[in-house]
């Protein structure tokens, strides 16, 4: 999942936001706002878009902003003036335990994101590892009795889980070289709303607290209205929690029957709410092999296809980060196929077994090194 910036620098307070247009001093490093038509020094490009960018329309009782569903748009303005009306796209850095409340500004805790609209209800949460007992201890007190509902993928250090009567956990057994890497929330509040939160930490301390890491937040979600038919954002959902169903999940019968019935009720629940205000696609991945019928529907042939939509030039540099890369010296994968994925637009449609038509875009991968990771 990506985030807007990689780094949380040193701010200057006397460095302001201009327009892109402006010169004013050329000599510092500048990027451009992933939201309004400006340019910011490097240092201020975080409080720009927690200031500058914050949904003037969320709760002022809620401890971070949020997106609202009041307005799916805020109001950009700068020194210059500049009024534009944007689409909060629902992105967030977690909050970092060493850095100041300054710094931290709109970066919430798993706490507050676990409180964002008042006290839960019920929650499901899908995690490739997790500290049980240090996540247990960030359910807010009005929450702490509520059921909790887990599905994970590593079995380290998760503690006991039979002293918490609310609890459900489940492991997700694999097929070889696979993983449940899904890192997802979906909470249901007791005021009758939905958000659903997907994000890059495991469940674990050190993760949510030291780490650089970020997270989409849907806006809240309420019931929908008679007749109303689902929205492709809910049917994607759905179509991934179902897919859970056909993996090997538990070790005995039983557990698995039992676990059936709880995800299908938050199936059922998913379905009784209106997703459509979530401006994002779901592109998700399940284990096994596709066929032409559900050929485009997982995976990176489900990226090629949405991106197909996304008008864009077939030009420029494709940039994409990971925390780690894995695989041989083979590239074959990488430039005959994920490549190609990435570079489909409506001006480029040429599918993953054609030639393309024109030259593609060029590939960055970003990555850290093996000395950077031991050093982490």
């Amino acid at each position: 999942m990506g985030a807007h910036c990689n780094k949380r620098l040193p701010v200057e307070e006397d460095d302001d936001v201009i327009l892109v247009s402006e010169t004013k001093r050329p000599k510092q490093e500048r990027v451009y706002c992933p939201i309004s038509p400006q340019s910011v020094t490097l240092e201020k490009i975080n409080d720009h878009l927690d200031l500058a960018h914050s949904n003037i329309d969320a709760d002022p009782t809620e401890p971070f902003d949020t997106p609202s569903s009041s307005s799916s748009y805020s109001t950009a303005q700068s020194n210059n003036s500049l009024d534009e009306a944007v689409a909060d796209s629902g992105l967030r850095l977690l909050r970092i335990q060493n850095l100041s409340d300054r710094k931290n500004r709109a970066c919430p805790s798993l706490e507050e994101i676990l409180s964002m609209n008042g006290p839960l209800e019920r929650m499901l949460q899908l995690t490739f590892n997790i500290e049980l007992d240090w996540f247990m201890k960030q359910i807010p007190a009005d929450s702490k009795d509520v059921p909790v509902d887990i599905i994970y993928g590593s079995k380290d250090g998760n503690g006991n889980p039979h002293r918490w009567k609310n609890l459900k956990l489940v492991q997700i057994y694999r097929e070889s070289w696979g993983c449940h890497h899904t890192k997802m929330m979906i909470l249901h509040f007791q005021d009758d709303t939905l958000r659903l939160v997907i994000h890059s930490a495991n469940l674990s301390c050190r993760e949510w607290n030291n780490t650089n890491q970020g997270l989409w937040i849907s806006p809240p979600l309420s019931r929908k209205t008679f007749g109303q038919e689902a929205s492709r954002f809910e049917n994607d959902l759905s179509a991934y929690l179902q897919a859970y169903f056909q993996i090997e999940h538990a070790p005995s019968r039983l557990q698995a029957k039992h676990y059936l019935k709880w995800l299908e009720e938050w199936v059922k629940i998913i379905q009784l709410y209106d997703l459509s205000p979530c401006r994002a696609v779901i592109i998700a991945s399940i284990p096994g092999k596709h066929t032409d019928d559900d050929l485009e529907d997982w995976g990176i042939m489900r990226m090629a296809k949405v991106l197909q939509e996304v008008k864009c030039e077939a030009k420029g540099t494709i940039i994409c980060q990971f925390s780690s890369l894995g695989g041989g010296e083979d590239a074959t994968w990488t430039t005959d196929i994920f490549h190609k994925a990435m570079s489909q637009s409506t001006k480029l449609r040429c599918g993953l077994t054609a030639m393309p038509d024109s030259r593609l875009p060029d590939l960055a991968l970003v990555y850290p090194t093996e000395s950077e990771i031991k050093q982490w």
